[in-house]
């Protein structure tokens, strides 16, 4: 059966632990938010190469965690 937006909401939180808080931040920012690594950058003032490298780490974990999801 298909996973209700709750429990996919829990199971992205659960994954996100797995990474640093800043990666996590950064992924709310762009899933929940909607936001583009542009505008993660100006909105941080963090460089635009560190954003998309922390949000590829989060990317990377979650990818990993959907693989046990059926």
């Amino acid at each position: 059966r298909p996973l209700s937006i709750h429990e996919m909401t829990a199971f992205l939180e659960r994954g996100l632990l797995r990474v640093p808080e800043q990666c996590r931040e950064l992924y709310r920012m762009h899933v929940y938010g909607g936001m583009q690594v542009r505008e993660i950058a100006q909105q941080t003032g963090d460089n635009y190469k560190s954003v998309e490298y922390r949000l590829g780490i989060a990317k990377k974990e979650i990818r990993k965690q959907l693989k046990y999801v059926s």
